[in-house]
């Protein structure tokens, strides 16, 4: 029952129980009113019956003379007196009164004696008017005494005696009348008594039921209230297996039912979740497939909303403007371009449709979504005109009755949306589908985002085991030690990027004396750059010949490069023959930075270069070389570009004119002391700023 109903029925039985004694109080007051009237007239009767006897008792002492006018004033009191008293005696409220009553013999015995009496004094009178006094009461209609003989001593005497029984009568009954209208205002006062005791009863009893029904219903509904409040609580809590349970059909009954419901949906809609969560964690194994975990946040945002479509959507990285369908879940009728054709055709025509179509950033419903990252939510399509009308065409194939669509965004930045659609006529999305399609949307991000990372991170890996493979290889093509010059003494240093360098040197022992330096920068890192870097090494060591110049080598090593490597897997070598016993230096170059070489006996630095083009660019590129000696005291400084392109945190580089600057302050060192002080000086000039590329360094002193 509800609570407005008991509360009715409270009113109710109020109302009852004061109408009940506001009647009994109305019946009393009139019940009351006609018994003071009856009382009244009684009383009237009374004082009539009193005036009866006192002109009987004038009649009796009546002299001759006046005889006949005073017993017109009898007659006219008898008269009076008659009727006043019959009234009285007849009244239906009396005779109900008495009737059952104590005093019902007392009043039948006066109704009685009164009409015995009225017979009686209607005969006296009767005869008195026609006759004059009767002489013998017993007998009806005997002789009459005319009153013109009132001097008949006889005549007078029964005159008196008559008169003398009608006052005994009208005293007799006079006594007995007044305990009459004593004994009914005795009843009055008990009566009127006994209905006040009556009514102060009822309000009692009323006030009491009032007042156990108003507890109980406050205990009620104070249990009831605690009950919500405890279930609230522990929901609030995150205890979603805790229930009200109160089973009562009234509104807070009602309320914790739907309470419970909706505690048993948000359980369900939170279990679902984290099976969603354990399914894509299992998904995110070694072996998994990004398009595979797509497909399965696709068919669990459908399931936990209970949806006739999904589709999840993707920025195109190479052509922003297409949002490309990922993932795809029952039928999900297309928002944007649909032909007439493709209108007509079956369910499984446009399921292909929609997984083949881009959506155009920016255009219909879900590209505007995506292009201004607002979320849609179309409760009741009947209500809203942003759909096209073939979408609101119950009629139609493309008919959507609900609409919602969430973009999934990462740092600000939208990378595509999940919208979910009803299909069916009268089936729409709950403002709490719409929320926990909001908050799948964001764990779907976060999923998709570690997808990302996550083969961002494989591909990481996969790139440090080529660099690691690269750095094998790197770390056999250097030499391990650098050979004993005559004449002369050589040392270098190679420091890698990140691991892998793109940078190669080499000495090569050509003969006895000819010995082949080797300075090269390859394009590119890891294992493509390795690879580049064995065959120029192969190439090198099978064609080097003491017959062959440093300009000859270089056409040989780019005609077997040349067409072999990719476009953008060059190198640029600069290339030095020297012979330790004539102190003879050949050296041709492919672009690489010029040397530096400083003459001790001029004490000034050159820079030694020949235009060519970078090895494997061009298989027809001719190579040019210069001759010179490398005297006593002479410095020869080949190195990459990693060094003089060096930068500190400013942004400077440290540019071959620093090299030039160390060297002045060196130049009388060993080989090995100047390559350290260049080593330092680019250190303290960098101070811990971040490497940009690979540095190798040589340094070859005549001795």
């Amino acid at each position: 029952m509800f609570i407005r109903t008991k509360l009715f029925l409270m009113i109710i039985i109020v109302l009852l129980g004061f109408t009940m004694i506001i009647t009994l109080d109305y019946c009393s007051d009139s019940r009351t009113s006609a018994l003071m009237m009856q009382l009244h007239n009684g009383l009237s009767a009374l004082s009539s019956v009193s005036r009866l006897n006192s002109w009987t008792k004038e009649l009796l002492i009546a002299p001759k003379n006046n005889l006949n006018e005073i017993f017109d004033h009898w007659k006219e009191v008898y008269t009076g007196t008659s009727v006043n008293v019959a009234e009285f005696l007849e009244s239906k409220v009396l005779e109900d009164l008495f009737i059952g009553s104590l005093n019902e013999a007392q009043f039948t015995l006066i109704k009685e004696q009164w009409s015995i009496a009225t017979e009686k004094l209607d005969t006296i009178l009767a005869g008195m008017e026609e006759y004059g006094m009767q002489t013998d009461l017993s007998k009806k209609g005997g002789l009459f005494i005319d009153l013109s003989n009132i001097d008949d001593e006889y005549a007078f005497n029964l005159r008196i005696t008559v008169l003398e029984g009608i006052s005994h009568l009208s005293d007799e009954f006079d006594m007995k009348y007044r305990k009459l209208i004593e004994d009914l205002e005795s009843m009055i006062t008990s009566e009127s008594g006994t209905i006040s005791i009556i009514s102060n009863i009822l309000i009692t009893i009323i006030i009491s039921v009032i007042v156990i029904l108003s507890l109980l219903f406050t205990k009620m509904i104070h249990s009831s209230l605690k009950k919500v409040e405890t279930g609230m609580k522990n929901v609030a809590d995150g205890n979603f297996s805790s229930t009200i349970g109160i089973e009562s059909n009234d509104e807070i009954g009602i309320l914790a039912n739907n309470f419970d419901i909706f505690v048993n949906t948000l359980k369900t809609k939170l279990d679902s979740t984290l099976s969603y969560m354990k399914k894509v964690g299992s998904a995110m194994s070694d072996k998994f497939k990004i398009k595979e975990v797509i497909q399965l946040i696709t068919e669990s945002a459908a399931e936990n909303t209970q949806a006739d479509g999904c589709i999840l959507l993707l920025i195109d990285e190479e052509n922003p403007e297409n949002i490309i369908v990922e993932g795809l879940v029952g039928f999900f009728p297309p928002t944007w371009l649909v032909t007439d054709f493709l209108k007509n055709k079956k369910i499984q025509h446009l399921i292909k449709y929609v997984k083949n179509t881009p959506v155009k950033m920016g255009e219909n419903i879900i590209g505007k979504s995506i292009a201004e990252n607002k979320s849609v939510f179309i409760q009741n399509t009947l209500y809203n005109d942003k759909l096209a009308n073939e979408n609101l065409n119950k009629e139609s194939v493309l008919y959507i009755s609900s609409l919602a669509i969430v973009p999934l965004v990462i740092s600000d930045r939208v990378i595509g949306a999940i919208s979910v659609v009803k299909t069916k006529e009268n089936t729409f999305f709950t403002d709490l589908d719409y929320n926990h399609i909001q908050s799948f949307a964001e764990y779907a991000t976060l999923t998709i985002d570690n997808l990302v990372k996550h083969i961002q991170l494989l591909e990481k890996h996969e790139l440090e085991r080529e660099v690691g493979i690269a750095a094998q290889i790197q770390k056999r093509l250097l030499p391990r030690t650098l050979p004993k010059l005559k004449n002369s003494t050589v040392k270098a240093f190679s420091n890698p990027l990140k691991g892998v360098s793109g940078d190669y040197y080499d000495l090569i022992k050509l003969d006895e004396d000819k010995t082949a330096i080797i300075m090269c920068d390859v394009a590119g890192k890891g294992v493509p750059a390795a690879l580049v870097m064995i065959m120029i090494n192969t190439i090198i060591k099978l064609t080097s010949s003491t017959e062959r110049g440093a300009a000859e080598m270089l056409s040989w090593l780019n005609k077997g490069l040349a067409g072999r490597v990719g476009e953008g897997n060059f190198a640029t070598i600069g290339y030095v023959v020297f012979n330790q016993k004539t102190r003879e230096v050949l050296y041709s170059n492919a672009a690489h930075i010029p040397m530096i070489l400083y003459r001790e006996k001029k004490k000034k630095f050159f820079y030694i270069d020949v235009e060519g083009l970078p090895i494997g660019v061009d298989m027809n590129a001719q190579y040019k070389q210069k001759r010179f000696i490398l005297s006593e005291g002479d410095v020869l400084v080949m190195y990459t570009d990693g060094i003089s392109e060096a930068m500190n945190k400013n942004g400077d580089q440290y540019e071959t004119k620093s090299i030039i600057k160390v060297l002045k302050k060196c130049v009388f060192l060993s080989a090995e002391e100047i390559l350290n002080k260049i080593k330092e000086d680019l250190a303290k000039y960098v101070k811990g700023a971040k490497q940009h590329d690979d540095q190798t360094l040589l340094v070859l002193k005549g001795n």
